[in-house]
């Protein structure tokens, strides 16, 4: 399960056993993503996009992406309904 940092205390509510495990991509990786991705687009629609709304998309994906982590819980459940 992933989530923000927000809602660590949730999680561990539900899940008494879960490890939460920090991840973080790196900020070079996530923009080369989104530009792989735009230039795929590209190739269908190449006026999709100009540069200046290319970098707006690619920052605010960016300043976003940061502060999510992972839990780990070990129990077996079938599905999310089972912790509600």
């Amino acid at each position: 399960m992933t989530g923000r940092n927000h809602i660590r205390t949730t999680v561990q509510c539900h899940f008494k056993s879960a490890q939460i495990i920090p991840i973080e991509a790196k900020e070079s990786d996530i923009r080369l993503f989104i530009k792989n991705k735009v230039d795929e687009n590209r190739i269908q629609e190449p006026d999709l996009m100009d540069e200046r709304l290319e970098q707006a998309i690619i920052e605010k994906i960016t300043a976003s992406s940061k502060g999510m982590s992972a839990a780990y819980e070990s129990s077996n459940f079938q599905s999310f309904n089972d912790i509600r």
